[in-house]
């Protein structure tokens, strides 16, 4: 078994007059192939725009390259693989058929990206280009016979096969107990499953595999008697053969087609021995209108049942993916794709992947830690699906929208808008804990840091997604995001045109949304604030403050300052009484606000800007209670017992203390009010709790210290 990783070899096809083919080769394309082309439909206008790897300022600054893929027909045999494949070699035989319109006149080169591969055969336009064996390394070069002009379309068939013993684009794993990523798992049946993001697709299948060159699709998986074949689309037509004269039984034929243009990293294959089960999901424009949702397990998952003290519960954790589809169409617009579906894997290095009707997830969700995942999966449908990162430097767009929808999502399923604040701060911390994300831009990230920064993509920029929100209110900006999302309704969209989309639909703000993009999304970190006032005494119950807000991060290493509209929280005898906003557009600011109390402090409102504080700044009120100040014993604790809880609050706050569990969802409420200073003890009982992890929320006029408690 060879491997091909280290291989270097540009494959360049030159067409030969070759005697005797003919130009009519439906022979020389697979017999499986041809019952699925008959009702074939080309997208006849370009499905996508290319993007230079550069910021981009304007439209004049796109760069093309010479041609535009209208659609994949893609067909992968798998059989072999899923009976004799072992857990150190990956092999199978596929055709890739490539439909792409010429972008330039005289072209006569263009380049597929396909890396460790065998190419068996080339087909252009019928006529056999080459039969020649050949390895790639990472491109497919090919060379037409004859100069192609703009808007021609060419069909290329390219027979091909993966035989290689590592697993990059493309997954197998045998039956048994398996050792992957320094972990044991015991996987119930062989499985192969494919991974795209962000340029993976190129390990798995010849394509054009960057996001902004989406195309029509569809893929045929052939497997073994007993297996499920799965695919992103919806399954047009499935075929039998039982085979009955072969040794190692028959085989099926899973067809899928999609009807929405994707990007190839969206593109998924699966296969598996898999327990089907179904629900659906209820239009919210239309009630008499149903979404087909299909869910694929192991059977031993979907056997399983949490209240008998099973660890996997498949039909219980995924249960709420049709009220998550029902609110984010509520939010945005409809759901957009006419059937939904998720499918567990194990094992793999990832939570979830948002394919279109076909999201795979990591089975561990099925636990009962999942729920967060399948909601940012979930909205992804509508923000990384229906609309699409054009470059992976704009992958922030993708992944910190789906992670500001998890803070929607809470606040639904709690009905509290305090599990939004929740989720955001969340985000919040997991930045600013992370020293090295302050130095890393939102937007510009390499491809191949897409996850390594992912506290960058997911948290920082979710937050950037949050602030927007609060800018403009709530329902402002959704509509904004509705415009978006029907103007490039299954199209890329870069940041420039997330930027000039935004100045068009509110041009009052124009100034402010492209000094916003300037400092939050094309420079690294935050603010760093320091707030000193005094209050002077106008007449009786009237007075006037006056603050001096500074921004004191270091100007040589981050922006001079960061504009931002600014939430300033006047707090008396420990309850915000007034609330101040201002937007910040200098280093140094100074600002008057009259009130008819004399404020204990001001503060600024976390859930809505991202910020820290100086070291040391005595004005700023915090509620001087941390972690380590509070005591729970015993913990662990066995189930039953009760929580002894105890702590210091030094000042008088607006409380509120309450438990969640793993998922944020919050189960017991311990106190809400206000709590004066002093010592405070509760007792939190166990009887009604399950076994697991909780966390411990204090919030102290919005200053919020958690701790951990285990419950065995």
């Amino acid at each position: 078994m060879k491997n091909f990783l280290n291989f270097t070899c540009t494959l360049s096809i030159i067409f030969i007059a070759f005697l005797g083919v003919s130009a009519d080769t439906k022979g020389q394309i697979p017999d499986y192939l041809t019952p699925f082309d008959e009702n074939k439909h080309i997208c006849t206008e370009a499905c996508g725009k290319y993007y230079n790897h550069l910021r981009l300022q304007s439209e004049d600054e796109l760069t093309t390259l010479n041609y535009d893929v209208l659609r994949y027909d893609l067909f992968l045999d798998w059989r072999d693989l899923l009976l004799f494949g072992k857990n150190d070699s990956i092999f199978y035989k596929a055709v890739q058929t490539i439909q792409l319109q010429i972008a330039e006149d005289g072209t006569k080169i263009i380049e597929l990206d396909a890396a460790n591969m065998i190419i068996n055969s080339v087909y252009i336009d019928g006529v056999l280009l080459t039969d020649d064996e050949l390895y790639t390394d990472t491109k497919l070069e090919i060379v037409f016979p004859e100069s192609k002009n703009k808007n021609e379309i060419v069909e290329i068939v390219i027979n091909y096969e993966i035989n290689r013993s590592f697993r990059y684009g493309i997954s197998f794993f045998k039956k048994g107990e398996v050792r992957y990523n320094g972990r044991n798992y015991l996987v119930e049946e062989n499985l192969a499953y494919t991974f795209g993001e962000p340029e993976i697709s190129r390990y798995w299948m010849p394509c054009n595999d960057i996001p902004s060159d989406k195309a029509l699709t569809s893929v045929a998986i052939k497997v073994p008697e007993g297996y499920t074949g799965l695919a992103h689309g919806y399954l047009d037509s499935l075929y039998t053969n039982p085979d009955l004269d072969n040794v190692n039984g028959g085989y099926s034929i899973y067809y899928y087609r999609s009807n929405e243009p994707i990007s190839t990293y969206l593109m998924v294959a699966v296969a598996s021995k898999y327990k089907h089960f179904s629900d659906e999901y209820i239009r919210v424009s239309n009630p008499a209108d149903t979404v087909p949702i299909d869910y694929y397990v192991w059977q031993v998952d979907y056997d399983g049942d949490f209240t008998k003290g099973d660890a996997r519960d498949a039909k219980k954790v995924l249960s709420p993916n049709p009220e998550m589809l029902e609110l984010y169409s509520k939010l945005f617009v409809e759901f957009p794709y006419d059937n939904y579906g998720i499918v567990a894997i194990e094992p793999v290095w990832y939570g979830g992947m948002e394919q279109p009707n076909m999201v795979t997830i990591n089975r561990n969700w099925l636990t009962g830690t999942g729920e967060i995942g399948l909601a940012h999966e979930a909205a992804h449908q509508w923000i990384g699906n229906l609309i699409t990162c054009a470059t992976w430097q704009d992958i922030w767009i993708n992944e910190g929208g789906a992670s500001w929808c998890e803070a929607f999502w809470l606040e639904h399923r709690n009905d509290d808008p305090y599990a939004y604040r929740f989720m955001i701060s969340n985000h919040a911390r997991h930045y600013l804990n992370n020293k090295v994300a302050h130095h890393v831009t939102p937007y510009g990230i390499s491809t191949d840091s897409v996850f390594i920064h992912g506290v960058v993509t997911y948290s920082k920029a979710g937050f950037i997604f949050n602030m927007l929100h609060y800018y403009f209110g709530r329902e402002k900006f959704l509509e904004f995001l509705r415009v978006v999302m029907n103007d490039y309704r299954f199209e890329p969209i870069s940041t420039e045109e997330l930027k000039n989309a935004m100045v068009k639909f509110s041009p009052d703000d124009e100034s402010f949304i492209v000094e916003f993009f300037e400092h939050w999304l094309y420079s690294p970190g935050h603010p760093v604030f320091k707030i000193d006032y005094e209050v002077s005494e106008i007449g009786e119950s009237d007075y006037a403050i006056d603050l001096s807000i500074s921004q004191v991060q270091n100007p040589t290493i981050f922006r001079e300052y960061y504009i931002s509209k600014v939430p300033l929280l006047f707090f008396k005898d420990g309850i915000a009484q007034k609330r101040y906003e201002y937007i910040h557009n200098q280093r140094q600011m100074f600002i008057g606000v009259s009130t008819d109390f004399i404020p204990d402090s001001v503060s600024l409102d976390w859930s809505e800007l991202l910020f820290s504080i100086e070291g040391g700044a005595s004005s700023i009120r915090t509620v001087g209670l941390s972690n380590e100040q509070i005591s729970v014993s015993p913990n662990p604790l066995a189930s039953g017992g009760i929580f002894n809880l105890t702590f210091d609050l030094p000042n008088a706050a607006q409380s509120r203390i309450y438990l969640v569990d793993a998922l944020g969802r919050e189960v017991s409420e311990i106190k809400s009010g206000m709590l004066e200073s002093g010592n405070y003890q509760f007792n939190i009982p166990t009887i009604n709790l399950l076994p697991g992890a909780y966390t411990l929320v204090f919030d102290f006029d919005s200053k919020i210290v958690v701790k951990r408690v285990v419950v065995l």
